[in-house]
């Protein structure tokens, strides 16, 4: 198999043997990161002044930022709409979101949920790009893309970012979308993975030194992750998650900022009490809507309002059982459910109330993701062999989120990290939401959702 080696990048020959003597007489590990992000500014750096010649595989020198070298490459990305691919990804988020929100609901016992789906989902394709046979199947189950090819996903997903990005562009609604990959010195990548993520993802790649230097490649990735969630989150990894043995950082990050269509005034918000699963009762900051008229569904046994953001194009759509824990109504939510509800909002009058809400949640997404049919994945069974020639499987898939909401519109971030290791193979009257509801950030046009939370709480940040 062809590989590339960026390794070659301003180092010197002797330099080079030595890494690579390095790595041939130690084991690797290799991780995968998403983070998706709502309100912040994405900025970068001056490309370096000093040129650099071309690297094997087409790479070159474009900046360096503490101890990390970005690299470039000669491929071209992904720009043109593919409507059948967007909308069969965008329907595939849908059901891995429900899927995702049943296996974290159960897991967390009445606790709030905050995760990004598509955060997750954009790390395990682009993951899915490097995994074969069972690993790869198992990973595309657990996506729901079963039914599409690893070429028809990125098509998917490169389609339905630029198409977000547009839409938040004609809206006056921030929406920005990077991904990037930090690569361990010498490192040996094959070029269909590399390409694959340049074309569709549009994957910068960055050089660092895990193995010797460590701190330094650490503080360039916690750096970038910072400028990228507008500092709501200034730390990716635990200490000692990364160490000497890590191989490769994938890493995804979206910008989307949106205030309220309508927003709520100030001056009405008041102290309210919200009912717990368990029936205990918490002090809230409630804010109160004008009478409408609101997009609402109303029936015996659920409350449901979709609240847009400026320009229409995106809205939190709230849903909050009446007759069962929100627990139980999730664990039987479908996707055809969910487009029920959706189906049946209608302009009604009604004087909203909902709470203040701000919560930070991490998340072991390990045994979820077994459970979600990508086992093979986690053993020394599992296959990588379409990313790198070092056989690896997965160690550890985490995620940390945040979300807020208030009068003005909604902030959330997340982060996702997959580790990866060595293997030793390859509306009527008032609508008031006071008790545990379901709050999703979504687009309404392909339905995909951005952020989904089972607010169990909302003072329980």
């Amino acid at each position: 198999m062809d590989t590339i080696d960026v390794d070659a990048i301003a180092l010197s020959a002797k330099r080079h043997r030595r890494r690579r003597r390095s790595l041939l007489a130690g084991a690797g590990s290799l991780v995968v990161v998403g983070a998706v992000v709502l309100a912040m500014t994405l900025t970068g750096r001056s490309p370096t002044t000093r040129p650099e010649p071309p690297l094997a595989g087409g790479f070159a020198v474009h900046e360096r930022v503490g101890g990390a070298v970005q690299l470039v490459a000669g491929v071209t990305p992904v720009l043109a709409a593919d409507p059948v691919a967007q909308a069969a990804t965008a329907r595939a988020e849908q059901a891995f979101t429900i899927a995702l929100l049943q296996q974290a609901g159960a897991a967390a016992h009445d606790a709030n949920v905050v995760l990004s789906p598509s955060s997750l989902a954009i790390a395990l394709a682009m993951l899915q790009n490097g995994a074969s046979g069972t690993t790869h199947d198992q990973i595309a189950k657990a996506l729901q893309t079963a039914g599409q090819t690893d070429g028809q996903q990125n098509a998917g997903w490169a389609s339905l970012a630029a198409d977000l990005s547009a839409a938040g562009a004609a809206d006056g609604i921030s929406f920005q979308s990077a991904n990037s990959l930090w690569l361990q010195r010498g490192l040996q990548m094959n070029p269909a993975f590399m390409a694959a993520m340049g074309r569709s993802y549009q994957a910068g790649v960055w050089q660092v030194d895990f193995a010797n230097a460590l701190k330094a490649a650490t503080e360039s990735i916690n750096s970038w992750t910072s400028r990228h969630t507008n500092g709501k989150i200034t730390k990716l990894f635990d200490d000692g998650t990364l160490d000497p043995t890590t191989l490769l950082v994938l890493a995804n990050a979206v910008y989307f900022k949106a205030d309220w269509q309508s927003p709520f005034d100030a001056n009405r918000t008041s102290q309210g009490q919200f009912t717990r699963a368990n029936g205990t009762t918490a002090g809230v900051q409630f804010m109160s809507g004008e009478p409408g008229p609101w997009q609402l569904a109303t029936s015996p046994q659920l409350d449901a309002v979709q609240l847009p953001y400026k320009g229409g194009r995106f809205a939190a759509l709230l849903v909050m059982p009446k007759q069962q824990p929100l627990s139980e109504y999730v664990s039987g939510l479908t996707t055809a459910q969910l487009d029920g509800v959706v189906g049946s909002l209608s302009a009604q009058q009604a004087a909203l109330v909902l709470p203040r809400v701000q919560a930070s949640t991490y998340t072991e997404l390990n045994s979820i993701l077994k459970t979600m049919g990508m086992a093979t994945a986690f053993t020394d069974s599992a296959d990588f062999s379409r990313l790198s020639s070092t056989p690896t499987k997965v160690a550890s898939v985490v995620q940390r989120d945040y979300l807020a909401v208030d009068e003005k519109g909604t902030e959330a971030a997340a982060v996702t990290g997959i580790q990866m290791q060595p293997s030793s193979a390859f509306g009527g009257p008032s609508l008031t939401f006071d008790h545990p509801f379901l709050f999703l950030v979504r687009d309404t046009r392909t339905g995909t959702v951005l952020f989904a939370a089972e607010i169990q709480d909302p003072t329980a940040g």
